[in-house]
């Protein structure tokens, strides 16, 4: 009788042990499954995150070279308008010689000489 009371203690140990067992592998499989979902959320958010990264690359290659084409556009916009300084001073300058050449012809006119002398200039 001892024998068998002391196998049913075993057996209660035994089993309180394999009670305690599943709880615990309950418990860890529960945060296995916590741990999973979690996982998903932050693959699924990082994804997120690497396209929305995607995108602001995109827009922000898209708007430096805009800015790229912008100072091209302006580099020649300035070259032409030096271009067109240049040629403003040189006619600036020739009407300055033209008004010049008027006077003195004006002049020779008025005092009456140079006759052929005025038809050279």
């Amino acid at each position: 009788e001892k024998l068998a009371e002391a196998a049913r203690e075993s057996m209660g140990q035994v089993e309180a042990h394999n009670a305690a067992m599943q709880a615990e592998l309950t418990r860890r499989s529960d945060e296995l499954r916590a741990l999973s979902a979690q996982l998903e959320r932050l693959r699924k958010e990082h994804a997120e995150l690497e396209q929305h990264a995607a995108a602001k690359l995109a827009k922000a290659e898209e708007a430096a070279a805009a800015q790229a084409r912008a100072v091209e556009e302006a580099s020649q916009a300035q070259a032409t308008a030096l271009d067109w300084r240049e040629r403003a001073e040189r006619a600036a300058d020739q009407l300055t010689e033209a008004r010049r050449r008027t006077q003195r012809l004006q002049e020779r006119l008025e005092t009456g000489g140079g006759g052929d002398s005025m038809l050279h200039e």
